[in-house]
């Protein structure tokens, strides 16, 4: 990475990598490919603005008995949030889909509630937007055909 980026001034280089974290690291811009078709091109920032559709949150909380508290309030808050973490520990870990229901402060206003011994919030990977981006992708394909 060191190599590509200290020779990326003034000059082009074609990068073709499988690694969302690599190409976001070091292009300037990215095009996706699918089947051999490019179906977007655009600065890494504007691909994550218009295709990013989640956060991650990570709660630790105190008992099991919290856990599965918060879990109920999770999905009444976010009906489409989806739990990605074992249901028998004390962390939890959920998938919250930026949709008509998202807004943060309710992230905050349940952090705030339960007081957990800890917690993280995160954007999503650029894997996830690429993942995203292809998927709508092929329901448009799909439905063409």
């Amino acid at each position: 990475w060191k190599m590509i980026s200290s020779r990326k001034s003034g000059t082009g280089t074609l990068l073709s990598t499988h690694s969302m974290e690599e190409a976001e690291v070091l292009c300037d811009r990215i095009a996706i490919m699918s089947a051999g078709n490019r179906i977007e091109n655009d600065i890494p920032e504007k691909l994550r603005e218009k295709f990013e559709n989640s956060y991650e949150l990570v709660v630790n909380l105190h008992t099991m008995e919290e856990a599965n508290l918060l879990r109920h309030d999770m999905r009444k808050a976010f009906p489409s949030c989806q739990e990605t973490s074992d249901s028998s520990n004390r962390t939890v870990v959920y998938t919250v889909i930026r949709d008509q229901h998202f807004r943060l402060s309710k992230v905050f206003h349940l952090l705030h509630i339960y007081k957990p011994r800890d917690w993280g919030l995160k954007k999503s990977s650029f894997q996830s937007v690429f993942m995203s981006l292809l998927e709508q992708h092929s329901e448009q394909t799909a439905f063409k055909m």
